[in-house]
């Protein structure tokens, strides 16, 4: 890969780019020897947006559907439906 990377004038970010590890996060994925798991960080971001819904399912709370509750299900809908596009590189591609 470092040879396909140096022939097609590619340069890698040293400070992003890890060799011998045992696990790493990428794409808001933690990938390791026991698998594929969801990023802890994401989940926890996931719960602060979710936060005014979920106080509606609390013991003897009011069931109000306010704006703080819509602008949190529009952004989590946004977020969950808008994946950012990756493209495989063509290393075929000559220079």
């Amino acid at each position: 890969m470092l040879k396909r990377c140096e022939d097609t004038n590619l340069s890698l970010n040293w400070e992003k780019s890890h060799f011998m590890v045992k696990e790493g996060i990428v794409l808001g994925h933690k990938i390791s020897k026991s698998g594929l798991e969801v990023d802890r960080a994401k989940v926890e971001d996931f719960s602060k947006i979710a936060r005014p819904m979920t106080h509606l399912l609390e013991k003897e709370t009011p069931f109000f559907f306010s704006e703080e509750c819509i602008d949190s299900f529009n952004t989590l809908k946004r977020k969950l439906t808008e994946a950012p596009i990756l493209i495989a590189p063509d290393w075929g591609f000559t220079l």
